[in-house]
C-alpha cells in the first residue's frame, strides 16, 4: 500500500533482510531524528503501526529535501487503512481522469498540474460525487467509463492530521463548450493535454496524480 505525505511516499510493505541493504538509508524506530540528513529512498524499521505516527510527524516537522520515499514494513493493508481512518480525519474525495479523443483534461491549482476532484457530501454516492466534482469544476459534461483505484494522502492542518482517500474515474468528455476554471476553488488554467506531453505536465505534479495515470495505464484505459 501506499500513502502520500506531501510527495513522499510512504511505502508499506514487507522487504525480506537481503534487500534492506538496497535503500540510501536504514533508520530504526526510536532514532527518527536521522530523517534530518535522509535521501531518496529510505527504510524505516518499524515493528507497529505506530511507527506511522512518529514518521508522520517527525517529517512534518523536519520536511527533509531530497527524501523520495519510506519503506515502513507493515503490509497488512485492511490494518493500515483503519488505522489511519480511526487514528486521524478521515477525508473521502473523488474526481476522474477525463479523455477528449487522444487528450486528457488537467487543471492548473496552486501553482501544480492537477486533476479535477473534491470532498464526498453527506449522503452522497462517490461515483456521483466524481461526475460532479469535474463538471463543477470544469465546467463540462462528462460520463464516467470505469473505476481507475483510489490514492492516499496525509497533510497536516491547524487542527491535526487529516488523511483523504480519493476514488478516481476514467471518463469520457461529452461536452466542454463552456469549459471554464472554478476560480473559487482557485484553479486558474484548464489545458487538453496530448499524450506526448503528459510527462512535462506530470514533472510539476503530484505523486498521487503520477499515480493515477499509472492505475489507468497499468488497467488499459489510457
Amino acid at each position: 500500500m501506499k500513502v502520500y505525505l506531501h510527495d513522499i511516499e510512504l511505502n508499506f510493505q514487507k522487504v525480506s533482510p537481503s534487500h534492506v541493504q538496497d535503500f540510501d538509508l536504514v533508520i530504526e524506530e526510536g532514532k527518527e531524528q536521522e530523517f534530518k540528513s535522509a535521501k531518496e529512498n529510505v527504510f524505516y524499521n518499524s515493528k507497529d503501526f505506530d511507527g506511522i505516527v512518529k514518521v508522520l510527524d517527525v517529517l512534518q516537522e523536519i520536511n527533509p529535501k531530497g527524501l523520495t520515499s519510506v519503506t515502513i514494513p507493515l503490509n497488512d493493508k485492511d490494518r493500515i487503512k483503519e488505522f489511519l481512518k480511526n487514528r486521524y480525519t478521515f477525508i473521502k474525495a473523488a474526481g476522474g481522469l477525463v479523455k477528449k479523443e487522444d487528450a486528457y483534461l488537467m487543471i492548473f491549482r496552486l501553482k501544480k498540474w492537477d486533476l479535477p476532484k473534491g470532498k464526498l457530501e453527506k449522503d452522497e454516492d462517490i461515483l456521483d460525487c466524481a461526475i460532479r466534482e469535474v463538471e463543477e469544476e470544469c465546467c463540462i459534461k462528462v460520463e464516467a467509463k470505469s473505476k481507475i483505484g483510489s490514492t492516499w494522502h496525509c497533510y497536516p492542518t491547524k487542527a491535526g492530521w487529516c488523511v483523504k482517500k480519493s476514488t478516481w474515474y476514467i471518463m469520457d468528455c461529452l461536452d466542454d463548450s463552456n469549459m471554464a476554471p472554478q476560480i473559487e476553488e482557485s484553479i486558474e488554467e484548464i489545458a487538453w493535454v496530448a499524450p506526448e506531453t503528459i510527462g512535462k505536465y506530470l514533472a510539476n505534479s503530484y505523486g498521487t496524480i503520477k499515480d493515477v495515470f499509472l492505475k489507468a495505464k497499468k488497467k488499459g484505459l489510457i
